[in-house]
């Protein structure tokens, strides 16, 4: 959030709540949990399309933390970086 905030965007943290009924990773398990997605909008010269750009950034007891994704996330951060450096993106 902070690295987002000194490129100068205004990012928003979404919670919402996840449910796969039938998870392949589990079979026969319903998994479900909350899960935070960090936004940033950077606007362009056009409104009404958008690119995405997404790593994840969560861990659990059983992965290995922030190197699971940290050069995901380092990725983003430049990527944005470089994009707000730039001249507005258009979408045609």
């Amino acid at each position: 959030m902070s690295e987002l905030q000194a490129l100068g965007l205004s990012p928003e943290i979404q919670e919402t709540t996840f449910v796969d009924p039938e998870s392949p990773a589990f079979p026969g398990m319903t998994v479900a949990g909350t899960v935070q997605n960090v936004i940033a909008r950077l606007a362009g010269t056009a409104g009404s399309q958008a690119i995405l750009l997404v790593c994840h950034y969560d861990s659990t007891a059983t992965t290995l933390g922030a190197s699971d994704d940290g050069s995901g996330v380092a990725t983003l951060l430049e990527a944005a970086r470089a994009l707000q450096a730039g001249p507005p993106i258009r979408m045609m």
